[in-house]
């Protein structure tokens, strides 16, 4: 039997990565030119494992594109750049 404090630490968990979500897509509405991993995580505060790990999320449920490679403007290397679906610039 599953104890009640895994089921509320599961749903917890649940809950805090559809609201870190919710927060990469409005900081990528801001903006539409799109963003890197790093840049999302200095804006958000948020873990760069944590952002790459909720934009996984985001691709595969086909919300986010990676249209397009270039340098990356707090690391100077080239990484895969992140735009919300039919957003293009």
């Amino acid at each position: 039997m599953i104890a009640d404090t895994s089921i509320n630490g599961y749903k917890a968990s649940i809950e805090k990565h559809e609201a870190q979500r919710v927060i990469i897509l409005r900081e990528l509405e801001k903006h539409p030119e799109g963003m890197t991993r790093r840049m999302l995580s200095r804006a958000t505060n948020i873990e760069t494992s944590t952002i790459s790990a909720r934009v996984n999320e985001l691709i595969k449920a086909q919300v986010l594109d990676e249209p397009f490679r270039d340098k990356c403007p707090i690391t100077n290397i080239e990484v895969k750049w992140l735009q919300i679906r039919g957003s293009d610039v």
